[in-house]
């Protein structure tokens, strides 16, 4: 569940710097679309769609289709929200007898290397709760195999409910300044450096609601360079059926180097579908320059997508694409 299928629907129109906590990254140059491009322009941002996610829930959607194109298995959302639910016990009997908004500072051993960093509970119960913020920095910290290095720091966090211990009813929403922090698996890495507020509420343990949303986000592969500005990305997963099945949209710009430009995504019908199956419904323009664009819509097959392309920006469907989810 979670967004930690956030650029999955960003995977399906496309896909490089900036950010340390206080710069946003911004989008490049709008990208002309024509039929000659508008696959790459659709499948460009796939290698993206578990680079900050795992191969669950609704990233299979694109994820799975990404073949080749996928640089790793790395999740760094991932990644970072388990360091979050860890700090508090990072700080150990270092909180005891803290002053109500005192700040603590930690520096532990990981399974290999170290991190380090602040956690002010703003309550003193020692535990994540609202208000609370912290920093953590990584020097080549493994932990569960995953090796990570460079900063990040949360703040506005807001938790109610079994948040930290997974027992509904729960939610929690939180902003994350990244700044170079890369999560390494395999041999594979991710950089991202920018912004982003991350939420996730259920009721029962079944449904899950989570939006992911920011100013600006790069995401560094040995593949390319994404940059997601002006986001907001919905997800709605039901696990009262197996596979679970989700409903995921997509507003925003994405940049991408391997294309040269930015596009900017409006889910038209959100996509929906099951577990890591490509969706069986939904549509997303993506408008580069001119008005000039590409519609993706996933067919009911689970396989194939049809790709309508205007290539002259007024309006007019100029051609249109047969595609698989897998050729993308």
């Amino acid at each position: 569940v979670f967004l930690f299928t956030i650029a999955a629907a960003l995977s399906a129109c496309g896909g490089g710097g900036g950010g340390g906590g206080t710069v946003s990254p911004s989008a490049l140059d709008p990208v002309t679309i024509s039929s000659a491009n508008a696959p790459t322009v659709v499948g460009d941002a796939f290698e993206a769609t578990d680079d900050m996610t795992d191969s669950g829930g609704a990233l299979g959607v694109f994820a799975a289709s990404a073949g080749s194109t996928r640089s790793t298995d790395v999740n760094v959302i991932d990644t970072i929200i388990k360091q979050i639910k860890r700090a508090p016990n990072l700080f150990g009997s270092n909180t005891g007898g803290v002053s109500p908004a005192a700040v603590v500072s930690f520096n532990e051993p990981c399974d290999s290397g170290t991190i380090n960093g602040n956690f002010n509970d703003a309550d003193n119960n020692q535990e994540l709760s609202s208000g609370d913020t912290l920093s953590i920095s990584a020097n080549n910290c493994s932990f569960d195999g995953v090796v990570m290095n460079g900063s990040f720091s949360v703040d506005n966090i807001v938790v109610t409910g079994g948040f930290v211990t997974d027992v509904a009813p729960y939610s929690f929403r939180f902003r994350m300044r990244v700044n170079s922090f890369s999560a390494m698996l395999g041999g594979e890495a991710v950089v991202m450096n920018g912004d982003g507020t991350i939420s996730e509420s259920t009721q029962d343990g079944v449904i899950f609601t989570s939006t992911f949303s920011g100013n600006g986000l790069e995401i560094v592969t040995s593949v390319d360079s994404l940059i997601l500005t002006d986001y907001l990305i919905e997800e709605i997963t039901d696990e009262s059926t197996f596979p679970a099945a989700y409903t995921l949209s997509i507003n925003g710009t994405v940049s991408s180097t391997s294309t040269g430009g930015s596009v900017t995504v409006t889910t038209n019908v959100a996509f929906t579908g099951t577990g890591e199956n490509d969706p069986t419904g939904g549509e997303a323009v993506c408008v580069g320059e001119g008005n000039t664009s590409v519609t993706l819509i996933a067919n009911s097959d689970g396989n194939s997508v049809q790709l309508l392309v205007d290539s002259n920006g007024d309006g007019t469907d100029d051609d249109i694409l047969a595609e698989t989810w897998v050729t993308l």
